[in-house]
């Protein structure tokens, strides 16, 4: 587990100063409105927004839908430091780890190009394991 972590963590200098030195920047981005429709259309009602950066995802959501709960995870303290105000909750990640919570919806945006192949199966079992339904599973 402690090679796989190093991949990442090779990563998470580089974010570090992405967050610290990059003004905030809340790009509209159209499939934001696809992800908040499906998460209405079933009434999810606990979100993880996993690498959920500086916020981008939270603060449409938050918009347009702020009384479900919405946790963020991400690698970076910089970026949970520049978000904190869109979340109920927020944690710092190794990368691999999820909170020990039950989610209706899981979002896993701009993620997977960072986690390394063979930690896949290790990533999703673990974000399986958080969902609260199995057949959610997108």
């Amino acid at each position: 587990m402690s090679n796989m972590l190093s991949e990442i963590y090779k990563n998470i200098e580089i974010w570090e100063r992405k967050f610290k030195y990059i003004e905030k920047d809340y790009i509209y981005e159209p499939v934001i409105d696809l992800i908040i429709d499906i998460i209405e259309k079933y009434n999810y009602q606990e979100i993880l927004d996993y690498g959920c950066g500086d916020g981008r995802f939270g603060y449409y959501f938050k918009t347009k839908k702020g009384k479900r709960r919405l946790v963020g995870v991400d690698v970076s303290k910089e970026a949970l430091r520049r978000c904190n105000n869109l979340y109920d909750e927020l944690y710092l990640t190794d990368g691999l780890s999820i909170p020990d919570k039950e989610f209706d919806f899981i979002l896993l945006s701009s993620v997977l190009e960072y986690i390394p192949l063979k930690s896949w199966d290790i990533f999703f079992t673990n974000i399986k394991k958080r969902l609260s339904k199995e057949e959610v599973f997108l």
